[in-house]
């Protein structure tokens, strides 16, 4: 099994470089971002803050949510099965020595290696450009990359999810759509959570999404104590791990009407 694992990662690799060029503009799109944030926030604040934040602490959130979000976003595995599904190849995955999930996971973990090693680079050089500030406490460090795994894996369990409700619905790109809005906004992505209102603040806090791109900010800028930072990463892997069980559940579910009705 860990030969088959690895095959799929190298293959995985092989396709990033046959598509490099289109693979350097998405990376691309990082200085761009955060740019465009900068001269935003910048004309927004003129010299003010915003419920205690600078300019400098809207930059290193929001260079560090994105890149967070470049490295663990899993949108594409929606796509992919839902695109499988239409065109009937998920049929093909009953077939094959490696089950659908476990295909469709080490792909991504072949795309997660790759950008977490580019993307922690690029940050490193915009973090330098405009001189943000990160924690530099080593244990905090870590606990960062360790979040980032999790964050992926999350990811990829609650998109996997979405990907398959093509077998339930005749088009689920809408679904999709929402879906990813939703995270956005709940995950920290659009604006830190401290300034959504106090209802809609309980609500991001109180679901799991903010562990995937919030949580690891708040690390890696050192706005957390080391035990609230302990206790939140012990939920981060509790849902971590519902969600995968989940998506588990939903492939068995979904093995069964392609099997009984055909795709």
């Amino acid at each position: 099994m860990a030969d088959k694992r690895l095959r799929v990662m190298l293959v995985t690799l092989r396709e990033i470089k046959a598509y490099f060029v289109d693979f350097l503009f998405y990376l691309a799109g990082f200085p761009v971002f955060i740019a465009i944030t900068y001269l935003f926030w910048r004309a927004m604040l003129q010299n003010a803050t915003v419920a205690g934040m600078t300019l400098g602490y809207l930059m290193t959130y929001y260079a560090t949510v994105y890149a967070v979000n470049a490295m663990t976003l899993q949108r594409g595995v929606a796509n992919k099965i839902s695109e499988d599904i239409v065109r009937g190849r998920i049929a093909v995955s009953l077939v094959k020595p490696m089950s659908y999930f476990s295909y469709n996971l080490w792909k991504r973990v072949a795309n997660f290696s790759l950008y977490i090693v580019l993307y922690l680079g690029v940050l490193l050089a915009v973090s330098s450009a405009f001189k943000m500030q990160f924690t530099s406490d080593p244990l905090m460090i870590i606990l960062f990359l360790a979040s980032l795994v999790f964050s992926f894996l999350m990811n990829f369990a609650m998109f996997f999810c979405v990907g398959l409700t093509a077998l339930w619905l005749e088009d689920n790109w809408g679904l999709v759509n929402a879906f990813v809005a939703f995270t956005s906004l709940f995950s920290g992505m659009l604006i830190p959570l401290e300034l959504l209102s106090g209802t809609l603040r309980d609500v991001a806090f109180f679901l799991p999404f903010h562990f995937t791109a919030y949580f690891q900010a708040s690390i890696i800028m050192g706005k957390m104590a080391m035990s609230d930072v302990i206790t939140n990463f012990a939920l981060m892997i509790a849902w971590t791990v519902i969600f995968l069980v989940i998506a588990k559940i939903a492939w068995r579910v979904g093995e069964k009407r392609i099997t009984g009705y055909g795709v």
